[in-house]
């Protein structure tokens, strides 16, 4: 939830922490704010070459702001893949991810999520805005952008409930049984 979080890169953005409610009604939603009317705006969490060849489920809570869209994109090697979710129709245009969901979680948030298998080599995980799908760009507006929450990566094709981190990783004995 932190996105301040030395993990989390900023790409082309500043952020703004508290700007928003969050799905679970407290006021940590993160706005993403564009820096400049350009391209590929959002977080970045640079895994290295931690991710060799492992299958995982990523996942975050966005909030429609600036932007009609909100997209995933993975760097590995030389190998780039993305799926655009429309934060207006609930549409999702998949372009190389497996097991996409786009769930509605109320008062205009959606849980997005997608199966992406790394390749450990350069691993990168993204979440972007953009002005409509298939595109990268975003026109920055002011301090208009789009809200963030509680991005998680799971091991494994399954979506899995969300569990609130403090920027470490748990264990599935660390999961609340269900």
């Amino acid at each position: 939830e932190d996105f301040s979080n030395a993990w989390w890169q900023k790409q082309t953005c500043t952020q703004s922490a508290g700007a928003g409610t969050d799905p679970l009604g407290g006021n940590t939603a993160t706005k993403i704010i564009p820096a400049s009317s350009t391209t590929n705006i959002g977080l970045v969490r640079n895994f290295g070459t931690t991710l060799d060849n492992i299958v995982y489920n990523w996942s975050a809570y966005v909030k429609k702001g600036l932007s009609d869209w909100a997209y995933f994109t993975k760097g590995a090697a030389s190998s780039w893949g993305s799926v655009w979710f429309n934060l207006t129709t609930g549409e999702v245009i998949n372009t190389g991810w497996t097991n996409v969901t786009m769930t509605s979680v109320g008062n205009d948030w959606y849980r997005i999520s997608a199966t992406v298998t790394m390749s450990g080599s350069a691993d990168y995980l993204y979440i972007l805005q953009s002005d409509s799908n298939g595109a990268t760009a975003v026109t920055k507006d002011g301090d208009k952008g789009m809200l963030v929450w509680g991005a998680q990566l799971n091991k494994g094709s399954t979506l899995e409930k969300y569990i609130k981190t403090d920027g470490s990783a748990i264990t599935e004995l660390d999961r609340p049984q269900e």
